[in-house]
């Protein structure tokens, strides 16, 4: 019988308001190269499953119409948003890549 290896990524080192004070470190170090590196792991050790946790209404910005779903445009309204979504957008292109 085949093992399921699932990951479930809860950890961000920021806030919304943190993005603001030093954008640069945000993206270097604290969050997005985390991130990368932990699908990559990932992928080496046959993880099939990743579950990001996101942020919605930091990512979808003012919702131009409820429920807001999916589908909905993506105009964040913080720097925190735009780095949850970029690493969505990573954990999209790890799953069209490797079959994450």
């Amino acid at each position: 019988m085949s093992q399921t290896v699932e990951e479930i990524d809860l950890v961000y080192a920021t806030v919304p308001q943190t993005g603001f004070a030093d954008l640069i470190f945000d993206i270097q170090a604290n969050n997005l190269p985390p991130s990368d590196s932990m699908l990559r792991g990932a992928v080496e050790f046959g993880v099939r499953r990743v579950v990001l946790i996101s942020s919605g209404s930091d990512i979808y910005g003012v919702a131009r119409l409820l429920p807001v779903n999916e589908e909905h445009s993506t105009n964040s309204n913080s720097l925190f948003g735009i780095t949850k979504l970029a690493i969505e957008k990573y954990g999209l292109m790890f799953h069209r890549l490797t079959e994450l």
